[in-house]
């Protein structure tokens, strides 16, 4: 999952393991999460934040 803007064209934030990891400087990995979504249902607690990937 990730997030876009209008401002930065081409840049993506992913939800990813650096973002579990609490975005700090030691986190190990940039590895992207995959996130299931069913249909008529929501999904909570998923915030694409890496900006760094």
């Amino acid at each position: 999952m990730f997030a876009t803007t209008a401002s930065l064209k081409g840049h993506r934030a992913y939800y990813s393991e650096f973002v579990t990891c609490g975005l700090r400087v030691t986190c190990p990995s940039h590895a992207p999460i995959v996130v299931t979504v069913v249909a008529g249902q929501t999904v909570s607690g998923v915030d694409p934040h890496d900006w760094y990937k």
